[in-house]
This record gives structure tokens, C-alpha cells and sequence, in this order.
């Protein structure tokens, strides 16, 4: 009997499924990745929402009555590819080091004072990070045709996203048409979605009366307009930007000659870490006290991270048992819905031969 051919080489190496468990009471998902070098592994990612309305004298959180599913893609704050990035999707193969995320935040003037500037710091045990808000501002057209910057208007609450930091994009004409190449196009990579970007030959073009100036700056080095001054936030870095792009790899002729649609050989896994590089921490072991300052009407906000230790439990086709445990590897902060997410995820080598994986909490019986 002849039959259509349903079978064709895959352009990817393979390795047979692992049966999942999951034997905690939270959202978790597991798939296969192919690195580099061609080698496939299992992935274990779960996700565990803490309520921070619910914070004890000590310091302790809860768990959320209702838990936040995995982020199965990323979610912008707005358009997509025209606002920063929200929330990124949980599905990474593997993160070096923890990500460090707000989501929904703001800095708030000390006291609900107008204020030109002020700081917002996050503290996280030993690490912390410091950064500096300012009002409204903008560079204004003088009479004699340059701009300059006008000095910050009182504020009580500026948002905490990319749209308020460093960068930008400017067409002329303005279009919102994909597929119209404009006459002028300039664009910074490193954060398309910001304010501030005014280069000569666009200014000639559109002749613009004033420019939206960042409101993001740094705790040392006030801005003044140069166009090199770094993005500052505290959010997600989207895949596109730099320098984030570049580790991804190399996609060139040769990648797509005899690679394609594998991974380049110099792709780097720190391209999976989302936050800013001065937001990526080691590994968090749990009973950190967190402190957010200036980033709610309240002046610090502190609690403590949960302790709770994940682990995969790999049962071989050999037989044996081995607990593996899950690393901590992304934090977000929801400052609007009051949640503290944490992702945990462990990585198995397919050629270890492993016929189940289980997903589990420390506390809870291994026997089956």
C-alpha cells in the first residue's frame, strides 16, 4: 500500500521525553533544549507567586492565594517592539546567573513631596542598586536654533521604565508605516524605546520645539545630554537591545550555511538573563531581607525571601534516584499587583538516560 512520506531528517539532534511530575502545588513546565555543541538536555522550570500584602513581623512571606501561570512569551507594556518589556517568558534553558526584575514600578517623592530629583534603591542582603528620578524635563528649541535641557519640574512619582531612560528612536517623516523606510531613521540600539536621542540630522529635518528628556539617571553622574549616557532601570532588557543582542551569537553566512537552525557555536547563555548587568546576582539561597526604597507611597517597603528549596528528583533508567537541585534564578517584583515571582529552574543532561523527573518542595515526602 503506498502512503505519502510522513518521515523527514530533523535538522536538530533528539533525545527520547522524560515523563514529568510535578509534586508541588505550583505552575511548572518542562521542555528540551539543544546547546551549542549539540548536545540536548531537560529543562524544569516551576514558578511560585508570594503575596507581599501578607508580610509578618519577621519579615516572611506567603504564598499568593492564587498563583500567576508561566510566562509562555514576553508581554510588553504596550505595542510590541515600541515599549519596554514587562514580562519575559519563563522558558529560558538556563540563566548563569539570577535575574533581579521590577514590573509595574514607580519612584515616589520622600513624603508625597515634589521634588526636582530623588533616589529609588533596591537592597536585595548585600546587594543593592541605586538610581535617580527626576520630574518632567525636556531640551527646548533657543532662538538661535540649538537645544538645551531645562532643569526638572517638581514631581511626586515618576515610572520606573525604559520610556523615561536614555535612547529613542526618531523618523522623518513620522510614519507608523512598517513597511515606509522613512527619509531620516536614527535609532538607539541600546534602548529604542527611551527619550533623549536629538542627532543633527534629524533635528535639521524636523525642526522640533522641544525633545522629552530621561528622567532616569544616576546616582554620580547627573544627566546633561550626552547621547553616549547609559540606560538606566530596573526592568527587563529586550532581546533585540544591545548590549544583549550580541550575545546570542554570531548569525552570519557561515551560521546560516552550516548551522542553521542551530544555535552559533559563540552563543553565550548570559543572553538568557533579561535584567540589566548590574542586576544579575549569584544564585539567592533564601532568608535575604529584600527593601525597596522610594518605590512606594510607604518610604521602604521590607521583607524577607523565602527560604523554600526546590529540587528535581531524577530517577535514571539505570535505576537510581538523584535529587538535583533548582536554582533560583529570576525575581520579579510586581509593585502594582504586591507579588514577589520567583522562577526555579534545573537543567539535566539527556545522556544521563533519565526516564522521570519530578518536580518537588524540600519539605514534602520523596517517596513514591
Amino acid at each position: 500500500m503506498s502512503s505519502p512520506d510522513a518521515v523527514f531528517d530533523s535538522p536538530l539532534p533528539s533525545a527520547p521525553l522524560a515523563e514529568f511530575r510535578n509534586f508541588t502545588p505550583f505552575p511548572s513546565h518542562y521542555f528540551q533544549t539543544v546547546d551549542p555543541h549539540d548536545n540536548v538536555f531537560h529543562v524544569v522550570a516551576v514558578r511560585v507567586t508570594y503575596t507581599l500584602r501578607r508580610v509578618e513581623p519577621d519579615g516572611s512571606l506567603t504564598f499568593a492565594d492564587e498563583q500567576t501561570p508561566l510566562a509562555l512569551s514576553d508581554v510588553c507594556y504596550g505595542e510590541v517592539n515600541r515599549s519596554s518589556v514587562k514580562w519575559e517568558s519563563d522558558l529560558a534553558p538556563f540563566k548563569p546567573m539570577c535575574d533581579v526584575l521590577l514590573v509595574n514600578a514607580s519612584g515616589y517623592s520622600p513624603d508625597g513631596i515634589a521634588r526636582p530629583r530623588w533616589p529609588v534603591k533596591i537592597e536585595i542582603g548585600d546587594w543593592e542598586k541605586t538610581l535617580v528620578v527626576t520630574g518632567p524635563r525636556h531640551f527646548r528649541r533657543t532662538q538661535l536654533g540649538d537645544y538645551e535641557l531645562t532643569e526638572p519640574q517638581p514631581a511626586t512619582q515618576t515610572p520606573l521604565t525604559y520610556e523615561h531612560a536614555c535612547g529613542g528612536e526618531n523618523r522623518f517623516p513620522g510614519t507608523s508605516s512598517p513597511d515606509e523606510r522613512p527619509e531620516v531613521w536614527e535609532i538607539d540600539e541600546r534602548n529604542p524605546v527611551g527619550c533623549g536621542l536629538r542627532h543633527g540630522n534629524w533635528l535639521d529635518r524636523a525642526k522640533p520645539e522641544q525633545i522629552p528628556a530621561p528622567r532616569i539617571e544616576l546616582p554620580h553622574r547627573a544627566y546633561d545630554g550626552d547621547p553616549d549616557y547609559p540606560v538606566c532601570g530596573f526592568g527587563a532588557i529586550a532581546r533585540p537591545w544591545l548590549p544583549r543582542r550580541a550575545l546570542a551569537g554570531t548569525f552570519d553566512e557561515e551560521w546560516k550555511q552550516n548551522r542553521w537552525p542551530r544555535l552559533p557555536l559563540d552563543h553565550d547563555y548570559a543572553y538568557w538573563n533579561a535584567a540589566p548587568q548590574d542586576q544579575q546576582i549569584d544564585y539567592p539561597e533564601g532568608g535575604e531581607m529584600i527593601v525597596l526604597h522610594n518605590m512606594h507611597h510607604r518610604a521602604r517597603v521590607a521583607f524577607r525571601l523565602p527560604d523554600h528549596y526546590f529540587y528535581g528528583l531524577i530517577r535514571l533508567e539505570a535505576g537510581p534516584m538523584l535529587p538535583k537541585a533548582m536554582n533560583l534564578d529570576t525575581l520579579t517584583i510586581d509593585l502594582a499587583a504586591y507579588q514577589l515571582i520567583a522562577v526555579y529552574r534545573t537543567v539535566v543532561a539527556a545522556d544521563a538516560g533519565v526516564r522521570v523527573i519530578e518536580a518537588r518542595l524540600a519539605q514534602e515526602s520523596t517517596d513514591t
